[in-house]
């Protein structure tokens, strides 16, 4: 299977000749290009003019090998994830076309229809664009799903609990210097879990596009499950954190509980939880900050930032 470097050069002529027969037969590819900021996939923009000569854009995701040797069925699940969302209202690319094992594409790839717009990491009004970080979120967590929809999508309360004792996280921790302090405030805290909510676990404002100011889809839903919406916030808050400081991930979980009406419990948890998730350095996420144009953060920033965001919500407990 590709490695995520190998994913950045453009699908070859056969696979991308497949596609076309199965999307839009008698077209004709007009270009492709590479999409910045995909760190577990590559992603390249297709426009195609159609025999009728209407014209289609879509996106081809393709999964490195990581995906291969660890979760095979991110596809699929990523595929039927976009046909409930595209089914619930909530702004992210509708699903065109699934390669599940990678016997076109040589990993394993869904193709959706292209989102309007970019990633914006560096918006002109700070407070604007939080809100409308807030409001997709609280969108996505107010959706209604039909049960049978969901079926496909993991329990997340059993997989952090599972995680969180893992060797692999406790090893991570122990090489950071708050590392045994996280997971000792994270044991004692423990809250209840009911999980019901789908949930995107790796919403941050990477994984936005926004066009002339407005927040046109969430992309990348790679990991979704049933869970707790604290921890889409939590997650979003701490790229926040990185990327411009605590008053603005502040500023972002006041708004989500205005617009959507809930009460964030124990958000100090939540913290520490998606914390220990990032040990033991955030700078690991520095390409995907750069490569989205954010080249002004730096390793010393992050890693200084991250420690304000764990010390902050130690004190809180």
């Amino acid at each position: 299977m590709p490695t995520a470097e190998q994913l950045k050069r453009r699908p070859g002529r056969e696979a991308m000749e497949r596609l076309l027969s199965e999307i839009a037969p008698g077209g004709r590819i007009t270009s492709i290009r590479r999409l910045r900021g995909g760190i577990s996939c590559g992603m390249h923009g297709v426009n195609i003019t159609e025999r009728t000569g209407a014209k289609l854009h879509v996106v081809v995701r393709r999964f490195n090998d990581y995906w291969a040797n660890n979760d095979p069925e991110v596809a699929r699940r990523e595929f039927q994830t976009l046909e409930i969302l595209d089914k619930a209202g909530v702004p992210a690319p509708r699903p065109v076309w699934l390669d599940t094992d990678g016997g076109t594409f040589g990993a394993p790839t869904i193709v959706q229809t292209w989102l309007p717009g970019h990633a914006n990491l560096a918006p002109a009004d700070l407070d604007a664009w939080l809100g409308g970080l807030a409001e997709a979120l609280a969108l996505l967590h107010g959706a209604e799903f039909d049960s049978a929809g969901t079926a496909h999508l993991g329990n997340h309360p059993v997989q952090l609990a599972r995680e969180i004792k893992s060797e692999g996280l406790i090893g991570r921790c122990a090489k950071h210097p708050d590392g045994e302090r996280v997971l000792r405030a994270l044991d004692a805290s423990w809250p209840a879990m009911p999980g019901g909510t789908l949930i995107h676990t790796d919403y941050w404002p990477g994984n936005t596009v926004w066009s002339r100011g407005k927040l046109t889809g969430i992309v990348d839903w790679e990991m979704p499950a049933l869970g707790e919406p604290a921890y889409d916030v939590a997650y979003c808050r701490q790229d926040l954190t990185m990327l411009f400081g605590s008053d603005a991930a502040d500023r972002f979980r006041a708004r989500y509980e205005e617009i959507s009406g809930i009460r964030i419990e124990t958000p100090h948890f939540w913290d520490l939880m998606v914390a220990s998730r990032a040990m033991p350095d955030p700078a690991a996420w520095l390409p995907g900050y750069h490569d989205l144009g954010r080249t002004d953060i730096t390793k010393r920033m992050m890693r200084r930032r991250f420690r304000e965001f764990i010390s902050r919500a130690l004190a809180a407990t």
